[in-house]
C-alpha cells in the first residue's frame, strides 16, 4: 500500500466525523394512519442526539414502545422525540397518539462506531 493510500485511510474517517456534529436524520417521513414521523430513522454516533418531530395524530401523543436502553434512549416533550446514542446497535421507537383506535408510527434508530457505518448502514 503506498503512502498517498494509508494517508486517504486515515484522513477520510476523520473528515466524515468532522462533519457528523449530530445525529444524522433521514428527510423522508413514516406514517401509519395519520400518525406521521419526520424524519422516519435516525443515525448517530453513542453520545449523539436527534429530534423526530410527529405529527397528524389526536393529542396528546405519547412513547408507546421505548427502544432498547443499551442502544438509545428516547423522550416526548409535546411534538417532538428527543433520541440520545448510548452504544453501538439498532433499536427504534413507538409512539401513539390518544385516538380510539390508537394512531402509532415507530422510528428507526441507528447507533454507529463511526461515520463510515452511517453513512453505509441500512436501519
Amino acid at each position: 500500500m503506498s503512502t498517498n493510500q494509508m494517508a486517504a485511510l486515515v484522513l477520510l474517517p476523520i473528515f466524515l466525523l468532522a462533519g457528523c456534529k449530530q445525529g444524522t436524520e433521514e428527510p423522508s417521513t413514516s406514517s401509519s394512519g395519520g400518525l406521521t414521523a419526520t424524519p422516519a430513522n435516525v443515525r448517530m454516533l453513542p453520545g449523539q442526539n436527534a429530534t423526530v418531530s410527529i405529527s397528524g395524530g389526536t393529542r396528546p401523543e405519547s412513547i408507546i414502545a421505548q427502544p432498547t436502553s443499551s442502544i438509545a434512549t428516547a423522550s416526548l416533550n409535546d411534538t417532538s422525540v428527543s433520541i440520545h446514542g448510548v452504544n453501538v446497535g439498532s433499536t427504534s421507537v413507538r409512539v401513539g397518539d390518544s385516538s380510539t383506535p390508537q394512531k402509532t408510527v415507530t422510528i428507526g434508530i441507528t447507533v454507529a462506531t463511526s461515520a463510515v457505518a452511517i453513512l453505509f448502514t441500512q436501519p
